[in-house]
């Protein structure tokens, strides 16, 4: 198959020719607009073979997952096989394009449109390099900018705002750059100790694994299958551990960076400050492509959790939410103690798995709860209580939020998210307040209400960093998520109806009892109005200046990302300055 049918049903990079072509050079001005298939400023097959045969061969054209639900590639058994397993995360990670947000897939190349229903890329880049080196990015980028083509960054596609993706992009995935090094004695003038070094790629389930047989654990994501250097760590990166260790922004020591004129530098606390700053909270591929992170690495030892659960039943509504207010009246002392926690709130039910404390016994854990569980006793309220004590952090990660690499959380959902500072839970008006707006909002059919407990202190850090500072003053965050119904155009109303009551019922009603709260631009809403003040508050003009420094002509460019007012999506998903 040649390279030009790409935009019919495209397959793997033809080699046939790999003439080599000098990529043109850059205009004398900025183009307004970025080039899509099609347009006459589209590289020719001559400049995609020069550009593949420069990156070894490892240049792709897309090929999307459900393409074997569809004509001509149609087959049965892997079609139903894909539908049943399409709601899971490790389901797109092994795809160089393949991305989790409903929103953003379209229903351009589902499994669930009629097999007859072309499949077409929709908003998947046409070509992705896989890249196993800073030499390959440093290549993509160039041909990007020397071609006027949008440039995306993917791993494995954990991503609710839609930056790992883009209509007529060149994209670069590093899934594959997966090497993690024990370092037994970083030394500098910030922090002497353990530590880990991770390729871009690495994900929590081969970080955790080779710290664990080093007599180690590292900050990591709830979700195993997150990758840790791109989104997570750039992001800010809450943990079960952010109560004990920080954020995972706050275990950066350095940071190997290709920028976006092709060099490749080094971000410490010492060296190119401000970039350090930057990439540690500052939101993920807008400075640069990370090719690696060295984090700060802990003893290992004994993990101490706890698994916490209680219903309405038997029970009246008044007294169940009595006890739900009871475990939020004890979150601030919960995440002093060092613990934090994981927990789903509904309208009957009320689930935390889990809680967790480096260090501690069974005792230290039923004491951090007995205000809890005292409460629930008074009010006669049957709970199951479950504590463990494992022998490393890795073990209580997999009882818990295993297994590994899949992970236990599904990506059918729509999210929004939003803080809830430590005033509000330690005041009995607005904490009645809050929860009075959880158990409304717990009625709305196909709402989820996942919240985090956590002290995410700036102490705790390695460095000063670029973590929102509204994080700093959070005891809680809200992952209000809404059903996302993966299917064919027959959906489609009921996916705006859930994307509406999230944004319009959901968010502002959270919004009215944490005023000012801000939410974690990770888990959040792309859709924000007021994300450069949410997601980045004072932080944002600072970022925007570093952003210009390092990237002058905006080439990376994602939803809610630092500077992306910039740049506008037309209708046919092309990418302009506005």
């Amino acid at each position: 198959m040649s390279l030009s049918s790409v935009y019919r049903y495209a397959s793997f990079i033809s080699l046939l020719s790999l003439a080599v072509a000098s990529p043109a050079p850059a205009a004398a001005s900025p183009p307004r607009c970025k080039v899509l298939p099609g347009d006459a400023a589209w590289p020719k097959t001559a400049d995609w073979n020069y550009l593949n045969k420069t990156v070894g061969g490892s240049l792709t054209a897309t090929v999307p997952l459900a393409s074997v639900c569809h004509d001509p590639n149609y087959d049965e058994e892997k079609c139903n096989d894909l539908k049943a397993r399409w709601h899971m995360p490790i389901v797109h990670e092994d795809s160089p394009t393949a991305l989790m947000s409903g929103y953003f897939q379209t229903d351009k190349c589902s499994p669930f449109t009629p097999r007859e229903q072309p499949c077409e890329l929709g908003n998947y880049p046409p070509y992705t390099v896989t890249v196993s080196s800073a030499k390959d990015i440093q290549a993509a980028i160039r041909f990007a900018q020397s071609k006027n083509i949008r440039f995306v960054i993917k791993n494995t596609g954990h991503d609710f705002v839609g930056r790992s993706t883009g209509k007529g992009a060149l994209g670069i995935w590093t899934h594959k750059m997966t090497d993690v090094k024990v370092i037994n004695n970083y030394r500098s003038s910030y922090y002497n100790g353990p530590a880990l070094k991770m390729a871009a790629g690495v994900r929590g389930a081969e970080a955790l694994p080779v710290a664990q047989k080093a007599g180690l654990h590292i900050v990591a994501g709830s979700c195993p299958s997150v990758g840790l250097v791109g989104g997570y760590h750039q992001g800010g990166g809450h943990s079960s551990l952010t109560s004990t260790h920080g954020m995972g922004a706050d275990q950066a020591l350095e940071w190997e960076v290709v920028l976006a004129d092709g060099s490749l530098v080094t971000a410490t606390p010492t060296k190119n400050r401000d970039l350090y700053w930057a990439l540690s909270g500052g939101g993920p591929g807008t400075f640069g492509v990370v090719v690696s992170l060295t984090v700060r690495a802990f003893k290992d030892g004994n993990t101490g959790g706890a698994f916490l659960s209680f219903t309405s039943e038997g029970i009246s509504n008044d007294t169940y939410w009595s006890g739900v207010e009871a475990f939020h009246a004890n979150a601030p002392a919960m995440v002093d103690a060092g613990a934090a926690a994981g927990y789903l709130v509904g309208a009957d039910s009320f689930l935390l798995a889990p809680m967790t404390k480096p260090g501690a016994s069974d005792a230290e854990i039923r004491k951090i709860l007995k205000p809890v569980t005292s409460k629930l006793d008074e009010l006669k309220i049957q709970y199951t209580l479950n504590v463990t004590v494992f022998p490393t952090f890795l073990d209580h990660y997999t009882h818990y939020l295993g297994p590994i690499p899949e992970g236990a959380y599904p990506i059918d959902r729509t999210m929004g998210g939003r803080f809830v500072p430590r005033s509000v839970l330690k005041n009995d008006r607005s904490l009645k307040s809050f929860v009075g707006t959880l158990r409304e909002l717990s009625q709305t059919p196909g709402t989820y209400l996942g919240i985090v407990a956590m002290q995410s202190s700036a102490k705790k850090a390695i460095a000063p960093n670029s973590i929102t500072p509204k994080w700093r003053d959070a005891t809680l965050s809200i992952l209000a998520q809404t059903q996302w119904y993966f299917g064919d155009s027959s959906t489609a109303e009921a996916n705006q109806a859930t994307l509406d009551e999230l944004n319009k019922v959901v968010i502002p009603a959270l919004e009215r009892v944490t005023p000012g709260a801000g939410a974690y631009g990770n888990e959040a809403s792309w859709a924000n109005p007021n994300w450069k003040r949410d997601y980045y508050d004072v932080n944002y003009n600072r970022l925007k200046l570093i952003k210009k420094k390092y990237d002058p002509k905006d080439l990376f460019f994602g939803p809610t990302m630092v500077g992306s007012e910039a740049w506008t999506t037309k209708e046919d998903g092309r990418l302009c300055r506005v």
